[in-house]
């Protein structure tokens, strides 16, 4: 086994890592579109449902049927939601390298680049789940323990993990100091 016998830095384990990230951030988009375009044809469905007089389903409101639309329609343009509108807004789509004038420098800052894309997917999956917990709510069917203030704070708290050398710096300059990138 030649492969057990190399030692391996955890610089080199994350930069090997890290090469599956941008596909695992297409496939979470992929899923993100055939979610939405689940809800979107759900909520026409319902509509649907809602215009034959012989049904009566309690759940079944205009505003579930249209909140089930905007979501769906939401999550089918995620990638491009998230690549142009949300970035242009509050930075750049590949997070900033942290300076670091020690030992082993370029390895360092490599590595940060590394966890902040792999800090960005975990953002992108912590939002697609709480735009499928405003779904669940929004039509009647949550699951136990989700309420709004809890998909809420995955919402915000995806968007801020998607751009978060954004966020550090807004931070930083709120709490009136600097960070070195």
């Amino acid at each position: 086994m030649p492969l057990l016998d190399t030692p391996l830095s955890p610089i080199s384990m994350i930069e090997h890592a890290s090469t599956i990230i941008n596909p695992v951030i297409g496939l979470v988009f992929l899923l993100a579109f055939i979610m939405g375009l689940y809800m979107v044809s759900m909520s026409g469905y319902r509509l649907f449902r809602m215009g034959q007089l012989s049904v009566e389903d309690p759940k079944l409101t205009l505003s579930s049927v249209a909140w089930s639309f905007i979501i769906g329609c939401l999550m089918c343009g995620l990638a491009y939601f998230m690549g142009s509108s949300l970035l242009t807004i509050t930075g750049a789509a590949k997070p900033s390298p942290l300076a670091y004038t020690g030992p082993g420098g370029a390895d360092v800052a490599t590595a940060i680049v590394d966890i902040m894309h792999f800090l960005q997917l975990l953002g992108i999956i912590w939002f697609v789940s709480g735009m499928r917990m405003m779904y669940r709510l929004n039509t009647g069917n949550p699951r136990n323990n989700e309420h709004h203030d809890k998909a809420w704070m995955h919402l915000l708290g995806g968007l801020g993990l998607i751009d978060i050398a954004g966020v550090a710096m807004a931070i930083a300059h709120l709490a009136g100091t600097s960070l070195p990138f």
